[in-house]
């Protein structure tokens, strides 16, 4: 009779250490691949909101949205630009930050939290400045030096920051202008003197601050649209050395060595 051929024991193992070896090898790159995906989706999405806010500025002789404390419709672009997309649940989310993050209430609403690096963020959506259809979910926030303000305690400080409108007055270049990118939460207003080692956590005290976009989302930073619809992801350590409002004082690259 002959004998059946078979594998050996030595044999059968060293196909295991290889597929073992081969999956170790792969498993990283097609997670790399797939968060290469997300963020391509991500700027596409960005770009579609550069073009919302210019569409918007053609509609309103150059002027962007202003900021009206205590209305629905002039307080945030969720509401402003409602005319420019219809994709509410889409439009707002980045692919790497979709479930919205509940364990950092903001302490104004019970269901309004901050989100994070991979966590999206969500108002109440009994809040005033929300509208009634509005599902008050997203992963992008807006750079809110854009806006001129028409009612504030503090109007002389603010009406010589904001840029107000699309063209920027020639003051700068309007690819160097924040206007809507990765954040924690849907508004901000960054100042040069914030203090880089205060955005290790985000709360009520650092809400408005840069600690609202410091995070390594994507690669070593974030993806960003500037005022002129341009979109490119930006490193952590760039973050101050953008022209968020017309009197910010560029600081160059700050370090953010120990931010993960």
């Amino acid at each position: 009779m002959k004998k059946k051929k078979a594998f050996t024991l030595i044999e059968l193992l060293i196909v295991i250490a290889v597929i073992a070896i081969l999956l170790t090898l792969l498993v990283p790159a097609l997670s790399q691949a797939r968060r290469q995906a997300r963020a391509a989706v991500c700027i596409a999405t960005l770009k579609s909101w550069g073009m919302a806010y210019q569409l918007y500025a053609e509609d309103h002789k150059g002027k962007l949205p202003e900021f009206v404390p205590g209305t629905v419709h002039s307080t945030n672009f969720m509401e402003n630009l409602r005319d420019y997309y219809s994709d509410i649940n889409n439009m707002r989310i980045c692919p790497e930050a979709k479930v919205v993050s509940t364990e950092n209430n903001t302490g104004y609403q019970a269901l309004s939290f901050f989100g994070d690096t991979f966590n999206a963020w969500q108002v109440d959506p009994t809040a005033l400045f929300v509208a009634d259809d509005d599902w008050g979910k997203g992963s992008y926030g807006e750079n809110s030096w854009i806006r001129k303000y028409t009612t504030t305690p503090e109007k002389p400080y603010y009406i010589t920051r904001c840029w107000s409108k699309i063209d920027a007055k020639g003051e700068a270049r309007t690819d160097e202008i924040p206007l809507l990118m990765d954040a924690r939460w849907n508004n901000f207003w960054p100042e040069d003197t914030d203090d880089p080692a205060g955005v290790q956590s985000y709360c009520t005290g650092n809400w408005a601050e840069m600690a609202a976009v410091v995070m390594r989302r994507h690669n070593d930073g974030i993806n960003m649209c500037f005022m002129d619809a341009s979109v490119r992801q930006v490193s952590a350590e760039e973050l101050w050395n953008l022209r968020w409002h017309r009197k910010f004082k560029r600081q160059g690259r700050v370090d953010l060595s120990w931010l993960k």
